[in-house]
């Protein structure tokens, strides 16, 4: 049975260990957590892909390293 409410984009992203725990340590900075105490990784990458679509600037690129 699908959840109640709108659907939600579906997002797909490799992380690797590090990043997956720098996500954790951010969602429980943040309070974004699931009702068992664990951090929502995919609620917290929502929140963060929103803010940047809010934010950024149109055709901005991250500097490569050189």
């Amino acid at each position: 049975m699908p959840r109640p409410g709108p659907r939600r984009p579906l997002v797909a992203i490799r992380l690797s260990i590090d990043g997956t725990a720098w996500l954790d340590s951010r969602a429980a900075e943040e309070g974004v957590v699931r009702s068992n105490g664990e951090p929502n990784r995919s609620e917290m990458i929502r929140l963060a892909l929103a803010y940047a679509a809010a934010h950024m600037p149109k055709g901005w690129r991250p500097k490569r390293p050189a």
